[in-house]
């Protein structure tokens, strides 16, 4: 992940380096590697190596990416990062 273009997944913020961080799999256990040489902050602190769990937030600039270690089903309720706000449609008259 990364600003740059030839990253899989492209985070358009300026703060991000062109390659941040790298996630590899080692069987179940996600890996987290940082590509920018001044740490990318994982679950609220700076790692160049970790091990991402299930839930695990890493912080993108001002973006957040969650690791799922299994797909979501429809029974399952989203994962929420924040304050979340709904707001129901206007009619039209």
């Amino acid at each position: 992940m990364g600003r740059g273009d030839k990253s899989d997944v492209v985070i358009p913020d300026p703060e991000v380096s062109r390659q941040q961080v790298q996630l590899s799999f080692e069987g179940e256990r996600c890996l987290l590697a940082d590509l920018s040489g001044k740490g990318t902050v994982a679950m609220g602190k700076k790692h160049s190596e970790c091990e991402l769990p299930d839930g695990g937030d890493i912080a993108l600039g001002q973006w957040r990416a969650v690791f799922r270690a299994s797909a979501g089903s429809a029974g399952e309720t989203a994962t929420e990062l924040g304050r979340v706000v709904h707001r129901g449609q206007r009619r039209r008259q």
